[in-house]
């Protein structure tokens, strides 16, 4: 891995689950997203992924008003994802 990959790679932490991923490719392969890239539109802009809010973990965590209200997709709760990021966070392998 060369020093511009390093770089990139930075760890994040989902602001519902609590849970800090090593980066937002493993987030979203964790959580079973199709794409990286919208939990770092949602990092930048504060808005949810899926429900899900982000920020990067090796940063200060932004301040409450930063991250914009999660809105239910189909007909999860926020809280109902929260919990389902979670379980997953707790059975996979570090």
């Amino acid at each position: 891995m060369d020093n511009r990959d390093a770089k990139r790679k930075r760890p994040i932490t989902c602001l519902e689950s609590g849970v800090t991923y090593d980066s937002a490719y493993r987030a979203a392969k964790e959580l079973g997203f199709a794409d990286s890239r919208n939990i770092f539109r949602s990092i930048q802009r504060g808005t949810c992924t899926q429900g899900l809010h982000f920020y990067y973990a090796d940063e200060p965590k932004p301040a409450p008003e930063f991250f914009k209200p999660a809105k239910g997709k189909g007909g999860k709760s926020p809280a109902a994802i929260a919990a389902a990021a979670k379980a997953a966070a707790g059975n996979s392998a570090p």
